[in-house]
């Protein structure tokens, strides 16, 4: 395989550091250290979350770091390293519909794939490699009552 390209990013979003990104039919998507919406990399806009009922009160959602995002059946699926806890947003409205704790970890990144979760976990090189965790992102999804919110 060859470097074909480099995709030329709006001004606005050019810096920012990445920590993932996903495909969706509205565009590609990512995520930015900083930064606590989604990123639409074709024209730069950020799309803020409506986090709704989702937020605890006095919580704030500013220094809320997402590591990774990934897009499945009409669902964004981001992961946030701060509260090891998966938040999934509606792809049209970017409403949180809802909000799920993993197992306290350096949750890195995630991949979605019929109603499951595959979770990769970080680790120092010293350390033995941990297994990819596996949650049941439908069963999530149905007993969420939106109180498991930052």
């Amino acid at each position: 395989w060859a470097r074909v390209a480099d995709v030329a990013l709006p001004a606005g979003v050019a810096g920012l550091e990445f920590s993932g990104m996903t495909d969706a039919p509205g565009g590609r998507f990512a995520t930015a250290e900083d930064r606590s919406g989604l990123i639409r990399l074709d024209d730069g806009t950020e799309h803020a979350l409506g986090w709704g009922g989702f937020v605890k009160e006095g919580a704030e959602v500013g220094g809320l770091a997402f590591s990774g995002v990934a897009y499945a059946e009409g669902r964004f699926y981001v992961l946030s390293e701060t509260y090891t806890c998966v938040v999934v947003v509606d792809a049209v409205t970017f409403a949180v519909e809802a909000v799920f704790g993993l197992e306290p970890s350096a949750a890195a990144d995630l991949s979605v794939d019929g109603g499951l979760a595959y979770v990769v976990i970080d680790h120092n090189y010293d350390e033995p490699v941990p297994p990819v965790a596996v949650y049941d992102l439908a069963g999530a999804l149905a007993a969420s009552d939106g109180s498991d919110g930052p």
